[in-house]
């Protein structure tokens, strides 16, 4: 709950982060009798994020994450573990352009759907926000331009895509 504040030039610097893990043990998830399906898996990780806040309508935001994946036990195979580290989030914010509620997001950033229907992962992108007082709204577009992680690949349907997302809320009653 407690971040560290520090300052970076001069500007203020908050830094922060969580540790988590999860265990699972499942056995006879195949639904085929005698199958050797058996695991346990542990998965602990940790994230690192900063904001450093260079002006008072700026923000730079970076988020990091040192994921592993330990089956110490699995039915009819040998054990295996794999560890990796991977650059979730770094944009920059500008808000205020032209005296305004406008304001300019670039960078890899999150792009969700709520639903998680369509998307839900980090994304390069360039985002235009509108931060009104009843409406807000975002408008972007943004491509995968490098997968930033050691943990594999990018799958090849996620490869040269251009997404174009946006966003509209209005407050209508307090």
């Amino acid at each position: 709950e407690q971040q560290f504040e520090t300052t970076l030039l001069g500007r203020r610097l908050i830094v922060g982060g969580e540790v988590g893990t999860s265990t699972r043990l499942r056995k006879g998830y195949e639904l085929v009798p005698g199958a050797q399906d058996g695991d346990l898996t542990f998965d602990p990780e940790a994230k690192l994020e900063a904001i450093w806040l260079p002006s008072e309508n700026s923000a730079v935001y970076v988020s990091t994450k040192l994921i592993a994946e330990t089956s110490p036990w699995r039915e009819g195979s040998s054990a295996k573990a794999a560890a990796g580290a991977e650059l979730q989030e770094f944009w920059l914010l500008k808000t205020g352009l032209f005296n305004s509620p406008l304001a300019l997001q670039i960078g890899r950033q999150q792009v969700q759907d709520r639903r998680e229907w369509w998307w839900d992962k980090d994304l390069d992108a360039v985002r235009l926000h509108w931060f009104g007082k009843k409406v807000t709204a975002y408008a972007g577009v943004g491509r995968e331009f490098g997968h930033k992680s050691t943990l594999g690949t990018l799958d090849p349907e996620d490869r040269r895509i251009l997404r174009v997302f946006g966003n509209v809320k209005w407050d209508w009653a307090d």
